[in-house]
């Protein structure tokens, strides 16, 4: 380690030292006002700004959402029926495929008790849509 005296000697000797060490002016400003204001928001609201309302935005919050008209409970009815016919379609889809692969026998008689089950819930609901 150099002694400080032969430090300061080195440095008087040096044609560009002028006995200040300062660093150089930058030659434009660091940051500008704007980025200045930016960063002054982040910093007060712990990098979360919050969001900026613009008068288009609070117009269309405004707005009365409209609410989804609610079904009646025959429509309600008619999209059940409607979910068990496409169940009970499946299940013979499924019981020709099986049988398409030899595989029929294994399954017969647990998809057909599947499918009486969905016929009987279809009849319930034929009666209680007609007594509508």
């Amino acid at each position: 380690r150099k002694p400080e005296a032969t430090i300061r000697r080195e440095m008087r000797a040096d044609p560009d030292f002028n006995g200040t060490s300062r660093a150089p002016k930058p030659s434009k400003p660091l940051l500008g006002e704007a980025e200045k204001r930016r960063l002054q928001r982040l910093r007060e609201f712990n990098g979360r700004p919050p969001e900026v309302v613009r008068p288009q935005k609070l117009s269309e919050r405004s707005k009365v959402k409209e609410q989804p008209r609610r079904k009646t409970q025959r429509e309600q009815l008619e999209e059940l029926f409607q979910a068990i016919v496409g169940e009970i379609e499946e299940r013979e889809g499924f019981l020709d495929e099986m049988r398409a692969h030899g595989r029929g026998d294994r399954y017969e008689h647990a998809i057909r008790a599947e499918i009486a089950e969905r016929v009987n819930q279809l009849r319930g609901l034929d009666e209680r849509l007609n007594a509508m």
